[in-house]
């Protein structure tokens, strides 16, 4: 099974006091299967660490080493989305009152017929009301 993981989850993985309760869930595994997200991911992920360590959670030298082991993670980053992705996109936006962001994860799982992985709310009850294999952890 491939994934689609949202920045939610990716975060979770990276800061030192995100405690995701993963049920069993295999991280090794979930690596290992194949991970695929779009190419925002990078700036949410930039985005995550630079809140951070405004709010103190974490330290300038704390956020370089996040990145660098964010830079190891094994996720095929998808290419730009086309004009027909884009619509879709912001159709789903609409449909389920998420950010352009969140859908572009569904949008993926979606195209993909992938398996979405999130810590979202809102994004896990889109995914599964759009009928898509969902995990909340």
């Amino acid at each position: 099974m491939r994934y689609v993981a949202d920045a939610s989850y990716i975060a979770s993985l990276l800061l030192p006091d995100e405690k995701a309760d993963l049920k069993g869930f295999d991280r090794k595994t979930f690596f290992i299967n194949g991970v695929t997200c779009p190419g925002i991911l990078q700036l949410e992920v930039a985005s995550v660490l630079l809140k951070s360590e405004r709010r103190k959670r974490i330290n300038p030298e704390q956020a370089k080493e996040l990145s660098a082991i964010f830079d190891e993670f094994p996720i095929l980053l998808q290419p730009t989305l086309t004009h027909e992705q884009r619509h879709v996109v912001v159709s789903l936006s609409r449909k389920h009152d998420l950010t352009p962001y969140d859908a572009s994860y569904l949008e993926l799982a979606i195209r993909l017929d992938l398996h979405l992985i999130s810590l979202d709310v809102e994004l896990i009850q889109a995914g599964q009301r759009e009928g898509i294999s969902v995990n909340r952890f």
